[in-house]
């Protein structure tokens, strides 16, 4: 029985943040009331309707799907070998919204490089403040036999 599944990471329960992430989330904040956000995502093939659900899978016919959650320390924590990567994939999230906060909000390219130059250091494996946590939700669901 083959299984099928999908893994998302849930972006909009970034917890515990510094001020830098807290600043560029208040920023996405800000887009995403507008919808701005989420029309510019979903022209670069990004949907994020579909990172705590498991509606999608369902709809397309997988069967038994089992949705688990899991906390991510982002950039700390015990799991060494997750948290540094997982800091450097929050960055480039961060690096890779830059055209459309810079675009819809007016911030120059200074002011949005300082940013992510706060965030790098607040993420590193070394600063002892950093407890940022994000929401991993993992579906996991079978194709029904024929």
């Amino acid at each position: 029985m083959k299984r099928y599944s999908l893994y998302a990471v849930e972006g909009s329960t970034l917890r515990n943040t510094s001020p830098a992430l807290t600043k560029h989330i208040k920023w996405r904040t800000y887009l995403q009331k507008s919808f701005a956000l989420q029309v510019l995502l979903k022209c670069r093939g990004v949907n994020e309707d579909y990172m705590s659900t498991s509606a999608p899978l369902t709809a397309a016919g997988i069967i038994d799907v089992q949705t688990t959650a899991h906390v991510w320390g982002i950039g700390w924590g015990p799991e060494r070998d997750i948290a540094e990567p997982f800091a450097r994939i929050w960055v480039e999230l961060v690096c890779g919204t830059r055209p459309q906060i810079c675009a819809a909000l007016g911030i120059g390219d200074s002011e949005y490089d300082q940013t992510v130059d706060d965030i790098r250091q607040e993420l590193s494996y070394d600063n002892p403040d950093n407890r940022a946590i994000v929401h991993v939700f993992s579906h996991v669901g079978r194709k029904p036999m024929a």
